[in-house]
Formats: structure tokens, sequence, C-alpha cells
């Protein structure tokens, strides 16, 4: 029978072929259609009641009044939030020191100038997760050691550790070991003579090497130094140089060892920025920002409190003021939890919107900024068309401490990170794998599941069974004489879906009971949905 019906204002049904397609198949990318949130497309600019059509891991479409593909799979995510996925703007990585002994490397145990993080960087399942709880799709990735620590990279923030962007800035830090350290340099006055002295010898083994090459019969070929020979390069070619600063006095010396070498700088800032911002903010540098806001002084009684100096007590009061400040004095910022774990940085960044920073300037901290500067303006930091599928969900408003992130995408693949999707799947299903049909049942005791697959009078325990948020997996084993086969899923509306990975077959079950949408078109208009469908 033909069935046609009228929805009311932004009303939403989930229609689609629930039957898996027969026999071997190939596992094509996923498409997606993230229905009926309000979406954040870039700072300043809202779709309310929008739809995001994702297709191999790209933005397809954005908008209000768009057409939605027939071969997507269509989530609801009425009265949700999407932001552009969150880049953080500094995430150190452990990382070793090179071997000295090798005879291309630098004199120094401090120089890293060759170190390519891109090589190095292996994901941290601990560290993504803490980063998706904050929001985070997207990483710059930096060396944790050195005074020349090396090549900082852009990294998707995926389990497979994707490169964005490889080489965007060398990293240089005042690293002092201490005077009980028995090499050099072990002060701060070491520390910036080393600065100082490499940088001379890259630019004189730069010119050096051109003159060897350009007259090679007059010249004794130079003795290979390859950090110098990097460092030569990012001096050639105007590279970032991003310098760490732990005060206010460490950005002006900064400053003018830029100036002495004509260095393209940037500065991971230190929250001090505000008393010193005249001389700051005449350099217009690019600062990523921190926000580790000192903790509130402990007043109770009066012995504590003359452990306060006054100085400290005015950085407590001000250090929230800060962003707005290099705001207000028109100076780029991009803004990076580092040092700071879980709900405190959300926390510290609502303190300074509350200190008149603007939330689209926050958000474009977060997002705008830190891509425009990383060289990914094209790709990151926008929901638009043609840029990657890095978003951020949640059920409010990021700036409301009471809202909470749902999932974040990276590249298209969806990582939950509250369980808020409220869909029961206890119950008996119709299970097709491939060309086969099972009975598939699930019971849940305690807030955990446990399932069955039957076949006829054959039961097959499912192991590993794990449901999380909108994604099931499990493993099965056939028989005794093969390894398990793991699946891997989404929970919709009234169905699931998968791969099993083992077998390379899509899986895919229906409730008992419900009936099966044999052909189902779905029509837009404004104000309305317009279904014709057949129902069998």
């Amino acid at each position: 029978m033909k069935i046609i019906g009228l929805l009311g204002l932004f009303s939403f049904i989930v229609f689609g072929q629930v039957e898996p397609s027969k026999g071997l198949r190939s596992n094509p990318p996923r498409v997606w259609a993230l229905k009926g949130a309000n979406v954040h497309t870039e700072p300043n600019k809202i779709l309310e009641d929008a739809i995001i059509i994702v297709r191999d891991g790209m933005i397809e479409k954005v908008g209000v009044e768009i057409t939605i593909p027939k071969d997507v799979t269509i989530l609801d995510l009425s009265g949700k939030t999407i932001y552009p996925g969150f880049i953080d703007s500094w995430v150190e990585i452990p990382v070793q020191s090179q071997d000295k002994t090798e005879h291309d490397a630098h004199w120094n145990h401090k120089v890293h100038a060759r170190r390519d993080l891109s090589g190095l960087y292996t994901p941290d399942k601990k560290k993504l997760e803490s980063l998706h709880r904050l929001g985070f799709t997207a990483a710059h990735i930096v060396p944790d050691s050195g005074v020349f620590q090396g090549q900082t990279s852009l990294v998707q923030l995926d389990d497979e550790g994707t490169i964005l962007q490889r080489n965007i800035a060398q990293n240089i830090t005042y690293e002092v070991d201490g005077w009980g350290s028995d090499q050099y340099p072990n002060a701060l006055l070491g520390v910036v003579a080393l600065i100082r002295q490499t940088l001379l010898d890259a630019a004189w083994y730069d010119r050096a090497t051109e003159q060897t090459k350009k007259y090679p019969s007059v010249n004794v070929p130079l003795k290979q130094n390859r950090d110098l020979e990097v460092l030569g390069s990012w001096l050639d070619n105007n590279k970032p140089f991003v310098i760490e600063t732990n005060n206010e006095l460490a950005a002006l010396r900064s400053f003018n060892i830029a100036e002495e070498f004509n260095l393209n700088c940037w500065l991971l800032g230190s929250g001090y920025e505000y008393r010193r911002i005249n001389e700051i903010a005449e350099k217009k540098p690019f600062i990523i920002l921190p926000l580790d806001f000192p903790s509130t002084p402990d007043m109770s009684n009066p012995y504590q409190e003359l452990r306060y100096s006054t100085s400290e007590l005015k950085h407590w009061d001000m250090a929230p003021d800060n962003p707005a400040v290099l705001l207000e004095n028109d100076i780029s910022f991009a803004i990076t939890s580092h040092k700071l774990e879980g709900k405190e940085f959300r926390k510290n960044l609502n303190k300074s919107v509350e200190r008149s920073l603007s939330t689209s300037s926050a958000l474009a901290a977060l997002t705008t900024e830190p891509a425009k500067m990383m060289g990914m303006e094209n790709k990151l930091g926008k929901i638009k068309r043609g840029y990657l599928a890095n978003l951020t969900i949640l059920d409010g408003d990021y700036f409301d401490d009471t809202s909470e992130i749902i999932s974040i995408w990276v590249g298209g693949k969806e990582y939950p990170v509250q369980p808020k999707y409220d869909v029961s799947i206890e119950g008996n299903w119709k299970l097709a794998i491939g060309d086969k049909s099972y009975r598939l049942e699930l019971k849940k005791k305690s807030k955990k599941y446990s399932g069955t697959i039957l076949q006829d009078t054959t039961e097959f325990k499912l192991s590993k069974l794990k449901v999380k948020g909108r994604f099931i997996s499990w493993q099965v084993q056939w028989d005794s004489t093969t390894t398990a086969n793991r699946f891997t899923g989404h929970i919709l509306e009234d169905s699931l879906e998968g791969i099993s990975h083992d077998q390379n077959l899509q899986w895919s079950a229906i409730k008992t009971g419900k009936r099966e949408i044999e052909k189902g078109i779905v029509t837009y208009s404004k104000g309305a949905i317009i279904i014709v469908m057949e129902i069998r």
C-alpha cells in the first residue's frame, strides 16, 4: 500500500533500507546526514535546525534547506549544538634525545632542530580520550625536550595518528638543567648564548654550503650537520620559530632574539602578557595561550595570607583578563589546554568569557585562528563544503558549564564522549550477515549487555560485547577450530548495522516485529517533511 504523510514543523523520522546487500561486498566510506542541530559553521555564523552531509570524511553540504541524498544514514541531532572541531594548539609529546654520536649531529645535547615529530608520533589512547572530552579533534604536537626541540606537526586526533601538516614550526625553549648539571648550558645566560650561537652557526653553515656548491674546486666540502642544515632552511624560508615563555620578560627577551636574527616569531604564552602589553603589542606576535590560571589563594587565616605577595594576588585576579587584553590590542592568539586537565580547561575559558572575552573570539581561538596560522585554513576550523568532517557536538552551548560534549567527529568518524543516545537495544533481532539469516538476542543486566546468536537450535554466545553511545561491538566464535570473528557497528533508530571484519561482510539487524521498509522517498520542504513510502 502507499501512504502519504505530512509531518509537522521540523519533525523527523528515519526511513531507509534495512536489509543488507546479498553476498560479499566492499566496505565503502559511510555517508551521514546530521540533521536538526544548531550549527556554528564558523565564529559569528549559526544555522538553526541545519543539515550537514558527511561523505568520505569530508563536508559535502551544510545548510537548512538542502536535499538529503538517498544513500545516507540520517542521525537525528535535534536540540544539539555542533561546532567546527576544536584544535589544541600545544600538545607536548615525549621524545627521546637523538644520538649525539652520529656523524651529522650537533655537538650540544640540547640542539635537536632536525627532529621531525611527524615521524615519531604514535597516538596515546588515554591522551586522545582526554582531548576528546574537551572537544578537540586536531592538535599541534610539539617535542618536550631540549633548547632547540625540533619540528612541530599538526595531527588528527584519531586512532591512526593521521598527519595533516608537517614541519609547521621550530620549537625553542629556555630549558635550564640547573647548577647541578655537568653539561652546558646549566643556567639561563648559557641557554640564551646557545640559542644565539646556534642561529649564527646555522646562518654561516647555510652561506658556506652555498659557496662550496658554487665553487667546488676551491672549497673543501663541509662536514654535514643536519641540525644546522634544517635551521638554515628555516631561516631562508622565513618559517615560524615558536619560543616558549614563562613570564612577560621571557617574551621581551624572545623579541630581542627574533629581531637580531629576523625570525618569524611565535610565542607559547605565559599568561603574564598583560603586564607588558604595550611592548608586546608593538611586535604583534602570534601567541599560543594556555589558560592555567593560578588557584584561589588560601585566605582562611591571617598567617596563611602572609604567604602571598602583592604581585601573586594581583596575578590571581588579573590572569582571566589576559585573553581579552590580547584581543583589545589586536594580538592574534590560539588557545590550548596545555597544563590543564578535564573540566578545568572549560572552567577557565568561561572565566575569561566572563571577563570580556567574546564567545566568538574564544571560538575563533579554538578553530579559525590556529587553522590559519598552521596552513590549514582551507580544511579546518569551519563547517563548510570541502572541509574535513571534524565536528564537536554538545547537548548545549560550549560556553555553558552545564552542557556536555556528546561526541566528536574526526575525519568523518565519530568518537563518543558521553552515552547520550538513550536507544535501548534489549530484545530480539532479525540478524543478517551477508546472505545468511540468524536470530540475535540481547539482554541487559546491571547496565551491561549480554547476547546470543541463534541458528535453528545452535547457540553462539557473544564475547567482549560493548555498547558505548551509538556504537556496538562484539566477538563470536562459530566453531572450536577457528578464531573469534570481530563485529562492529552503529545503533540506529530500530536497526543495527556494521561490518564483520574477519569475514569482510556487511551485517544488519532489525527488531523482531518491526515492519520492514522496502522503499522510502523523503523530500524536505520548508516547515514540513513529506514522506511517500511503501511498507510491507
